[in-house]
């Protein structure tokens, strides 16, 4: 293969990606989904719940969006036990050390009482908030604590 034919091959898979990106952007924008939520993470900070229809009952969805970093799961199984409620479908998706979590819970809110909701915003809200340590693990941060 020569150099042109090899830029030229360059060339059209870049446009490829580029209209398969413009889709997915497109689709977040529109609520093309069926769930009418954008599965690539954003570049801002977010948290939403609300009460939604699934299945034949009322859940909570609840929506973070957020930095990437070790412990960020049982941080949110924590908040979410927290309140005693129960995750009946999650989808989690990462990209570029951002990650978006979607999460459907039952067993909460449902009885007219804000209080679980109000508990699961605020631990949702300082564990989103927590600052991320870089790329270092728990193990290696010890030994450097110890050592130097």
């Amino acid at each position: 293969m020569d150099k042109a034919s090899v830029i030229g091959e360059t060339i059209s898979r870049v446009k490829k990606l580029k209209k398969a990106a413009a889709k997915v952007e497109a689709a977040c924008h529109s609520g093309g989904r069926e769930d009418d939520e954008c599965v690539v993470p954003s570049g801002a900070d977010g948290l939403s719940l609300e009460y939604c229809e699934f299945g034949r009952g009322l859940v909570m969805k609840a929506m973070l969006s957020c930095e990437d970093r070790a412990g960020l799961m049982t941080e949110v199984t924590r908040a979410v036990r927290s309140v005693k409620g129960k995750v009946v479908r999650a989808d989690m998706v990462t990209v570029g050390g951002r990650i978006k979590i979607l999460m459907w819970l039952k067993g909460l809110g449902c009885s007219g009482k804000n209080e679980e909701l109000v508990v699961l915003r605020r631990a949702l809200k300082v564990t989103m908030e927590r600052p991320v340590y870089g790329n270092v693990n728990r193990r290696v941060r010890f030994l450097q604590r110890d050592y130097f």
